[in-house]
This record gives C-alpha cells, structure tokens and sequence, in this order.
C-alpha cells in the first residue's frame, strides 16, 4: 500500500470519525443553546419546573404557533391528560376561557418541512393526526423513537434541557388513553366537561403556568430551577412520597437529561484539536511525498 492509499484510508477514517461525533452529539443533546427557553411550572415533583428550548430551525411553523400560545397564556392549568412511561406525556386542553376560544377558532398550522429527525427522550412535537393538522395540543417523548417523527405532523419544536425528572415524576398511573384503554381518560370529555378531569382523574399532574424566558435571563433562570429541584428530594408520586436514596437511583437509572455547552467535557475539544493537527500534518506529508515522486520521475 502506498503513502497516497494510506493518506485516503486515514482522510475517511477521519472523516467518519467527525460525522459520529456530530451525531452522537445532537443525541445527548450536546449543541449550542440558541434557541428560545420557555419555563413551565407543574403540580409534579412538589410544584417543580422544567424548561423547554424552542428551535425555529427545526420547524419554522410549529416554534412560533407554540411561542404565540405560551405568550397568549394557554398553557395554564393545562392537564398532562396522558402520560404513558416510556413513551410519551400529552398535553394542550386547557379549561374553558376565552384564551382556549381563541385558539380552537384559530385553526391548525401547515406542516413544516421534514428534516428526517429523530425524535428522542425530551423532544418536544405536536400531536397532529395527519396533514396540516396541529393545532394546540403536543407531546414530550419520555424515550427515544425509532418511528416518531417521521410523519410531516410530528417534526419536534423543540426539547427539554433541564428538568426532565420532572417529566418523569409526572403522575402515570391512569395508563393509556381511550381507545386505547377503555378506562382511560377521553379527549372529547375534556373539552366538554370542565369538571371531568378533576373528577374522574383527580391524581393527574397539571402545567401551570408557562413564560418565555428573557435571553438576559437564561443562565441565571436555569441555575434556579436546578438549584430549587437539588433543595426538593421529595417527590409525590400519587398519594405516597418517595425516599431521596430512592430518586437519586431512578435518577441515576433513567436520566439523560442533555449537557450544557460549559460543561462539554474538555477532553473532547482536545482530541479535535490533535485530530485537526493530524489530518494537517499527513496533508503535508502526503504533498511533500508527491512532489519527491514527481522530483525522481524527472
């Protein structure tokens, strides 16, 4: 084998090499924040919050139709109506107010162009059921989908970036909707009958408020919320409190909540940088191997 098949064989490795560390990147979610954070308050894990980043590239349409219903105050008193572990939580029914009128008569969006994204734990998405159908109700994904997302109604807005055990301390124990399970819960009540979540579901967790935080704001709100969540180690799941040895295992077990940019580990900016060299270095090499082939020709 000579220098320039040798030269090719570590260019692709190399190249391989960038595009998997690109892809498990966006996986754990290991990107830039520069996108809109939306905090949403729950009835979950004593009153904790968690928040969202909203990313207008990944769907133009469906990032401002949610930013305009968190800015409007939609998202109040909203029931997770559905919340089915492993799969995913279900939200957008809010109590009758003008808001909701408004919204109902608004109408659905156009889909937005797919970009073939998976959708994983903590994104965020629409639930449409079928062509330009979204409207106001969405969904998190509680684990990655091999088949969620593939449909033009189902492109994700967005993700969870801090307080995905909050998500999961979500009240679960109604089980799948109607029809899928007879004894649970029937969208076209809960648009019906003001009193019928509360009365025939009262152990359901609730959002409760939801607001754009200002760009100014958003390290300083993130720590927060972090910091408030580390102080509460107690979380009601139904009618019985779990021990903190017992959430710091099923968070050990079960989170995968995304890293920060500052805290991307050093390590693997470093190897980029010995890469980047090295790819530089048998550049050179291989140039300098070419023109003494060409020197010896003559």
């Amino acid at each position: 084998m000579n220098s320039s098949m040798v030269y090719k064989c570590l260019q692709r490795l190399l190249l391989f090499f960038f595009l998997s560390l690109s892809h498990a990147q966006e996986h754990r979610g290991v990107t830039e924040i520069n996108g809109t954070l939306v905090k949403c308050h729950t009835t979950a894990a004593n009153g904790a919050a968690f928040i969202f980043e909203i990313k207008s590239e990944w769907a133009p349409f469906g990032a401002e139709r949610f930013l305009q219903l968190v800015a409007s105050g939609y998202f109040t008193d909203v029931p997770f109506f559905r919340v089915v572990p492993g799969f995913l939580t279900q939200f957008g029914i809010p109590p009758p107010s003008a808001v909701r009128k408004r919204w109902r008569e608004e109408g659905s969006i156009p889909d937005d162009p797919s970009q073939n994204r998976q959708i994983l734990r903590g994104y965020l998405s629409f639930a449409g059921a079928g062509p330009n159908t979204r409207d106001t109700q969405l969904f998190i994904a509680l684990a990655d989908s091999s088949w969620l997302g593939k449909s033009p109604w189902e492109v994700p807005v967005g993700r969870v970036i801090e307080g995905m055990d909050v998500i999961d301390a979500l009240y679960a124990g109604y089980g799948e909707i109607s029809p899928f399970n007879k004894e649970g819960v029937e969208q076209y009540k809960i648009w019906a009958d003001e009193d019928y979540l509360r009365r025939d579901f009262p152990k359901l967790d609730y959002m409760k408020d939801c607001a754009i935080i200002p760009a100014s704001a958003k390290k300083a709100s993130i720590q927060e919320d972090r910091g408030r969540r580390e102080e509460t180690k107690r979380v009601v799941v139904g009618e019985e409190r779990v021990p903190e040895e017992t959430l710091n295992a099923l968070s050990n077990a079960r989170d995968k909540e995304p890293a920060w940019t500052e805290e991307w580990p050093y390590t693997w900016w470093g190897l980029l940088w010995v890469l980047g060299g090295l790819f530089g270095f048998l550049t050179m090499m291989w140039k300098l191997n070419n023109v003494k082939s060409l020197g010896k020709a003559r």
